[in-house]
């Protein structure tokens, strides 16, 4: 992007365009009518733009990390909105970029080519039929595709075969023979057994089941739900069959535990495509099983997996399961049909792939995207942000393993001016934390783990010292405030090393006050999106080139307003 000069703003005003894509057809908006050349090409923009108000705010890290993005906007159609919107063609879903070019003098200074993008996103929440306006006037939201694109995360992994159900698995009419797959009938029926009719298949990420501790020594369970879904009356074998997956896993063996503490480990992993062109992965066990199989007599009996040799959902974008953090947001991206900023994503995603996962999905209710904030994001030290190339990740730079480059470099000015002194942001500091990590499933409660990591301010005694940290951040956060605790549950974490890198990156983050000072920046400026980088110096803060994320970004007519975070913290801040 090419960064225009304080003289070529001089004299200049701002013109916002809107490109608006309805039913096959591209709606052109601006502030007044306009023309900008495409090479020997004139691209008119019909004006009816109102002045959009604009606001951006940066998640911090810990919670529901997607950024709070708010686009309003106002414009007249060509066309009457509200019998459109009851003939069923509503505006809802389309899609819509904010732009802006400069004017000088009265003419435009760039071409198509050279608009400035702002936002990207889909048309929400139209309001219309306003009695004293135009019939075309109407008011909405732009949102990103979140939105309207979540869907249910069973459903994405495990297609139409959600529920075992009379059928769900029976055999397509051109399936090849597979050896040892549960018994049909002379229909080619697989009848579900009633014992767990009804249950939702699970669908599984990473290798849930086994955690190595600190000293290396290995605590497993099973954590994955397994049901029967045929049992075959036939000697010796009275073999029995058991769905744990439904898609294909990598894993080749697991270790099958039920509630009764019988386990049998190395059992052969089957894989089977159904009738509905669905797969699922399965187990077989026979008469001589440790295994209690009364599940007959007693419809009680739970069955649970440890996948200790291999994961669960293949990688459709790496090698084998897929576990690792920023490989799992890019396929929800991909799968959803998101719109995101490839190149962007790329950058960071080894750093995101520090952090592993693992465990299980068996609501069909739960949405995709809901998931991936809730259980990923959240534990990661990245923000997701809607930009104009779609959604686009925000490293959080007090934990920025991969030192991204600063965006510019500024000074407070006439044209980069505070305008707000520093002012705390709410927030709930936590100087004493502990990660519970490796949850059981086999006949436990369901808030049992199998492993723990503790930072705090107090050093650990000798026996904790595998599980227990000291942390200067924590130090300096408890002389000041005494002691603020917090207990986290990672449901879906078995990894020793991603567990303590949550908690060392909570309590960074958190133990100390977070701080905002706002500047409003001349209108040149606006290139700076949320989540930039930039080195700030302003002499009456006794800042240097200090190292500082944008965590705020508002239009403010003619001008910018961005929040800039800060933090006075001792350890890293080098203060003169």
């Amino acid at each position: 992007m090419r960064y225009y000069s304080a003289d070529e703003y001089v004299d200049t005003d701002i013109v916002f365009l809107l490109e608006i894509e309805y039913i096959g057809r591209t709606y052109r908006f601006s502030s007044y009518p306009l023309t900008l050349t495409d090479g020997d090409a004139e691209i008119l923009y019909e004006g009816g733009l109102e002045e959009p108000a604009f606001d951006q705010e940066l998640g911090r890290i810990g919670a529901l990390q997607t950024s709070s993005s708010n686009v309003s906007l106002a414009l007249t159609f060509p066309f009457n909105v509200a019998v459109r919107q009851i003939k069923g063609k509503g505006i809802e879903r389309s899609r819509a970029t904010l732009y802006y070019v400069l004017s000088k003098s009265g003419r435009i200074q760039q071409t198509q080519d050279q608009r400035i993008p702002i936002f990207s996103g889909v048309v929400t929440d139209p309001i219309y039929g306003h009695p004293d306006r135009e019939l075309g006037y109407v008011e909405f939201s732009i949102e990103n595709e979140i939105v309207i694109n979540d869907s249910s995360l069973l459903g994405l992994i495990c297609g139409e075969v959600l529920f075992l159900e009379k059928a769900a698995y029976s055999e397509p009419p051109t399936a090849p023979t597979i050896v040892n797959t549960p018994p049909k009938d002379p229909d080619g029926i697989i009848d579900v057994l009633d014992v767990h009719k009804g249950k939702a298949v699970p669908a599984i990420i990473g290798s849930a089941g086994a955690v190595y501790g600190q000293n290396a020594t290995l605590t497993s369970a099973g954590s994955t739900p397994a049901y029967l879904i045929a049992y075959e009356n036939v000697g010796p074998d009275y073999p029995a069959w058991y769905v744990i997956a439904g898609h294909n896993v990598v894993a080749d063996t697991v270790k099958m535990y039920d509630n009764q503490g019988n386990s049998e480990n190395g059992l052969s992993v089957g894989q089977y495509i159904g009738a509905r062109g669905d797969a699922y992965s399965f187990v077989r066990l026979v008469a001589s099983t440790p295994i209690d199989r009364s599940f007959v007599a007693n419809n009680d009996r739970e069955y649970w997996i440890e996948w200790n040799q291999a994961g669960g959902l293949v990688n459709p974008t790496g090698s084998g399961a897929l576990e690792l953090g920023g490989d799992i947001i890019i396929w929800a991206l991909e799968s959803l049909g998101i719109t995101y900023d490839r190149e962007q994503w790329n950058a960071v995603r080894d750093a995101l792939n520090e952090y592993k996962f693992a465990g299980y999905i068996n609501d069909p209710n739960l949405k995709c995207f809901e998931w991936i904030q809730s259980n990923i994001i959240a534990y990661l030290p990245v923000t997701v942000a809607a930009g104009p190339n779609g959604l686009y990740p925000i490293i959080d730079a007090r934990i920025d393993t991969i030192q991204t480059k600063a965006r510019l470099r500024v000074t407070n000015s006439s044209e980069f001016r505070r305008v707000s002194p520093i002012s705390p942001i709410d927030s709930e500091l936590v100087n004493t934390l502990t990660v519970r990590f490796g949850p059981r499933g086999n006949g436990a409660e369901q808030d049992t783990y199998m492993s723990y990591a503790k930072i705090s301010y107090n050093p650990p005694d000798q026996a904790d010292a595998r599980f227990e940290l000291l942390s200067p951040y924590s130090i300096v956060s408890y002389q000041r405030f005494g002691e603020q605790s917090e207990v986290i549950n990672l449901d879906f974490v078995y990894d020793m090393e991603t567990a303590s890198r949550i908690a060392a990156n909570q309590i960074k983050t958190r133990a100390l006050p977070e701080k905002k000072i706002t500047y409003r920046a001349a209108f040149r400026f606006g290139f700076l999106e949320l989540g930039d980088i930039v080195e700030l110096t302003d002499s009456e803060l006794g800042l240097e080139e200090y190292r500082a994320q944008i965590c705020g970004k508002r239009y403010a007519g003619r001008s910018w307003e961005y929040d800039i975070l800060f933090s006075e913290n001792p350890i890293d801040n080098s203060r003169p």
